[in-house]
């Protein structure tokens, strides 16, 4: 009976918080319009509200890449990636943090990875923390399986607020240039021109580079104990 109780008390939990972020108004700034009104609604403190709703995104399990595309077409892309990745980056320490130190039974739980796989990735994440946890982030970005997943393991906190910081930069870029050229092309001008194939070129590229790089990793014989 426990053993059944535990996925439902992470899946009663996960429901919770999208609930709470549909509830909240929250999903309603996943677009340029509600985002700009938003925005220009805090004046000076626009850049500090768009990036607390991203973050309340991420931790609600909303889906950040809407938040940053929207902030993308708000701010322009570089001032559109910086507070996006910023955000990105709390948000998924955060629910790190969560997972860890007040969930850390029901999410091991709850996750659906059997507890061998679990513990190979465990003892993984603890030669080879940093590099582990940066390739899952070029490969799956915010996913938020991720950001609870890597909570439950014992893959420490440095390795995986640096990891995350480095290797959500290829989605936030890919987000960013996409929202960035259909907002000013439309969407079926950017897929005919030049410049609507450089996000899409930049994402296949970084994630090839991304699975190659884990095998390679993954074939590397572990570092011998003194």
């Amino acid at each position: 009976m426990r053993r059944l109780l535990r996925p439902l008390v992470f899946a009663g939990l996960v429901a919770t918080l999208v609930v709470a972020g549909h509830r909240t108004g929250l999903s309603r700034y996943a677009t340029a319009d509600g985002m700009r009104e938003l925005v220009e609604g805090f004046g000076a403190g626009g850049p500090l509200a768009f990036m607390g709703v991203a973050f309340a995104g991420v931790l609600l399990h909303l889906p950040a890449i809407l938040f940053i595309a929207a902030g993308a077409i708000v701010f322009g892309p570089v001032l559109g990636f910086a507070y996006g990745w910023v955000a990105s980056v709390a948000g998924a320490t955060a629910s790190f943090l969560l997972a860890r130190y007040v969930l850390r039974g029901p999410v091991r739980q709850g996750t659906g990875v059997p507890p061998g796989r679990l513990q190979r990735l465990d003892e993984r994440l603890a030669r080879h923390g940093f590099r582990t946890v940066l390739v899952l982030r070029v490969l799956f970005f915010m996913a938020p399986p991720l950001n609870w997943a890597m909570g439950a393991t014992s893959v420490h906190l440095g390795q995986y607020v640096a990891a995350t910081a480095l290797g959500i930069v290829p989605g936030t870029c890919f987000t960013v240039l996409s929202a960035d050229t259909i907002s000013r092309h439309g969407l079926a001008s950017a897929l005919r021109t030049p410049e609507g194939f450089v996000p899409l070129a930049l994402a296949v590229a970084v994630a090839m580079g991304a699975v190659v790089a884990s095998r390679r990793w993954a074939g590397t014989p572990p570092a011998p104990r003194s």
